[in-house]
Order: C-alpha cells, then structure tokens, then sequence
C-alpha cells in the first residue's frame, strides 16, 4: 500500500472451508508499483528492501513484512504458510493469508476499496 500512487486498494476477508474448518481469507490488493519476481521470497526476510528509486517513499528499515510474516504463521490454519503474496511488476501486488474463524456472528465476505470507499459485508 505505502507504494500504491493511483489506482485501488482493496481489502478483502472471505469465508471458506478448510479441512472441515471454517476459516477466514484475508487479502489486500493494490494496483501499485509490483514486485519482480526475482524479489519476491527476499521482501520478507529481516531488512529486507527491494525498492531502488528516488521517486519512492524509502521509509522504514525492513522489519515490518518480516514480523507480519513470522506471527501470520504462528496464527494461519494448521500453521500454514503465513503470508503469501502474488505480484506483477507495473501492475500490482495481492497479499493473503488464512485464518480460522472463531467468531460468533458468522459473515461471509467483507470487501473494502480505496477507490470507491465503500466497505460491504454480506452475512450468512
């Protein structure tokens, strides 16, 4: 998101089933900058840092994706992966991971976007 300059960024938390679990995917989308492919198992290892322009936002030292991805592990369904992220370079990024549901009242996908500013929810 810090590299999304125009364009959308969009949230999204989905029900699904996973191994007779309820679960819960979370992803976050956006229409930025992308990653080459070549960077993308590096961005989450400790001070890790792909961006090499002058026109980018270079704040920060390379912590946060890394933190994010150690806890997301501990926390997706049967210690899955943790954060996962598809990219494309010029196009944009998608961030996701999974979760078991265990809240009460049930929803079946929230959907949140910058560009219109709308955030919908359809419950069961």
């Amino acid at each position: 998101m810090k590299f999304t300059f125009q364009g959308y960024i969009k949230v999204t938390a989905e029900k699904i089933i996973i191994k007779d679990k309820e679960c819960v995917n979370i992803s976050v989308e956006d229409t930025g900058i992308g990653i080459e492919k070549k960077n993308l198992k590096k961005m989450f290892k400790m001070f890790s840092r792909i961006a090499q322009t002058k026109t980018i936002n270079k704040s920060g030292i390379g912590l946060g994706l890394m933190i994010s991805y150690k806890y997301s592990r501990q926390l997706t369904v049967d210690d899955g992966e943790g954060i996962q992220v598809e990219s494309e370079q010029d196009v944009g990024s998608r961030f996701f991971f999974t979760l078991e549901n265990k809240i009460e009242k049930k929803v079946e996908s929230v959907t949140y976007s910058s560009r219109s500013h709308n955030c919908d929810a359809v419950e069961e």
